[in-house]
């Protein structure tokens, strides 16, 4: 991900965030290099990651597909490309959390080695102002 493709991101996370990040988490985490992979099609931006690495420990931030290209593998290859870029790092273990109402998130990320690990209580808002609790998830690399 680069500056340039910002707009299109932005796009994504707003269709498919129910709490999306700003604009300026994105620039945030391009200034800190974390990695960003964006997946095309056609020259268009349709998904996108952000993960941090942290001496042997990565944590995936986001990751979203924009609504039409989702149930295309964009996501598994995306979360692919993350842990090989991981494992290059010396990183050995992977975290990330998911709304306990994203079932078909838990499925992917089941399905890609990932395993529950633990529950976080009133994590993510809510539209209505309430709060939803996470999953936490960890894959050994």
């Amino acid at each position: 991900m680069t500056s340039n493709d910002l707009a299109a991101v932005m796009a994504i996370e707003n269709e498919a965030q129910t709490s999306p990040w700003g604009v300026s988490a994105f620039q945030s985490s391009l200034m800190a290099q974390d990695v960003m992979p964006v997946a095309e099609s056609a020259g268009k931006v349709v998904g996108f990651a952000v993960m941090k690495c942290a001496s042997d420990q990565a944590e995936l931030l986001t990751l979203a597909v924009l609504a039409s290209c989702r149930r295309q593998g964009v996501a598994k290859h995306l979360l692919r490309f993350l842990s090989d870029e991981a494992k290059k790092r010396q990183v050995t273990a992977m975290f990330l959390e998911v709304r306990v109402s994203n079932e078909k998130a838990q499925s992917l990320y089941s399905g890609e080695g990932f395993y529950r690990i633990g529950l976080r209580k009133n994590y993510y808002p809510t539209p209505t102002g309430a709060r939803e609790d996470a999953l936490l998830y960890r894959k050994d690399l």
